[in-house]
């Protein structure tokens, strides 16, 4: 008579007596009392011993063959403890070529070799080689009949592929940006990404975005993405605004890239920054300069504060949003003729336009 000492089913969940990894916060318990193998058991001379998966040639260690595999998945099941113990532990060390094997043990009708694979993907998910923790999860997310280890590999997966994308974003040059705010009992994160002339992942970096957490506004200025890259954006899932300010991008590009981005508000900006703020940067009336940019081309020409910009480049000026559409059809280095209004006097000036930076935007704007 066969008795089950590893796996004990409770509930769709496996408990099971070696340490086992946390996935979602579940951890695996020791056997109940009574259920320790017998002596006899443990070190039966006639139990057979699988081919170790460190054997070594040459002093390099070898990976287990195909059929080694099948034989200790086989032997999940065998009736002798030692023997199931032995081939945990060699399926826990045979590397990605047990995976698949492992996936279609987890998901059989078998209860014994079922939870010992969940285990050990379970501990490869959370192990000390990065080259598997992400292969087992995903495995662990595709089991049957396991509803609450799918949760929550599903969970961790997606957590991992965060951190795999920050750290790729930030490698090729582009920031991550994000703030975390209460939402009842969890916490909110709400994030940017910007990219300037540092990019350095062009447009096949951009499949990064769709893994990062709480993106709701990517920022662009320079670089060379096309507007055939900005279609996978289609795959960040929260995100809400895309600044293009000094791309490649002409202006006859944008309409059909909001067709692709129908919920993303897209400001575009041919690159061009003159260096001042408005009193009233969205209402009616007069262009009032309120704030002019220490280094800016606005403080070189000489505008002030309390300056009114009456007319651009021989164009009126409405207010503050109408001189922002005009500043924004200009490339960085474009020359402009300005009419300034100070008090009574009536100055004509030009002024070289410059370009906007990425520390220029995010000193000015936060998470929303």
């Amino acid at each position: 008579m066969r008795l089950l000492v590893f796996g004990i089913t409770v509930a769709g969940l496996a408990f099971l007596p070696l340490g086992s990894p946390v996935v979602g916060g579940e951890e695996a318990a020791p056997p109940a009392a009574g259920l320790q193998p017998s002596e006899s058991e443990l070190i039966s001379e006639g139990s057979p011993r699988p081919s170790p998966v460190d054997e070594k040639v040459d002093g390099v260690r070898t990976a287990p063959s195909a059929q080694q595999i099948a034989a200790w998945i086989v032997e999940l099941d065998d009736d002798r403890y030692a023997v199931r113990e032995q081939a945990t532990a060699q399926l826990l060390a045979a590397g990605p070529a047990a995976l698949d094997p492992l996936l279609v043990a987890a998901s059989g009708d078998r209860p014994e070799p079922a939870d010992r694979a969940v285990w050990i993907l379970r501990k490869l998910s959370n192990g000390q080689e990065p080259r598997l923790r992400r292969p087992a999860l995903e495995r662990l997310a595709q089991l049957e009949n396991r509803p609450q280890v799918v949760a929550a590999a599903k969970q961790s997966l997606a957590v991992l592929r965060h951190q795999e994308a920050a750290e790729a974003i930030k490698e090729l040059g582009g920031q991550y940006i994000a703030q975390q705010y209460p939402a009842g009992t969890e916490r909110l994160t709400i994030a940017q990404v910007v990219l300037d002339d540092g990019w350095r992942g062009g447009d096949e970096g951009l499949k990064y975005l769709a893994d990062l957490q709480g993106v709701r506004q990517v920022i662009i200025i320079g670089t060379d993405i096309t507007s055939e890259g900005l279609a996978t954006l289609t795959n960040v899932e929260m995100i809400e605004s895309l600044w293009l300010y000094g791309t490649k991008l002409e202006a006859d590009q944008i309409p059909p890239l909001r067709e692709t981005l129908p919920r993303v508000t897209i400001d575009y900006r041919r690159g061009a920054l003159l260096g001042v703020g408005g009193a009233a940067p969205d209402g009616p009336g007069p262009a009032v300069v309120a704030d002019v940019r220490t280094g800016s081309s606005a403080a070189a020409a000489g505008i002030r504060v309390g300056d009114v910009i009456r007319t651009f480049d021989s164009q009126g000026v409405r207010d503050f949003k109408d001189l922002t559409a005009k500043i924004a059809e200009h490339r960085p280095g474009d020359e402009v003729r300005l009419e300034i209004l100070r008090g009574s006097q009536h100055i004509n000036m030009t002024v070289t336009l410059g370009q906007w930076r990425a520390d220029q935007i995010l000193s000015q704007i936060r998470p929303r």
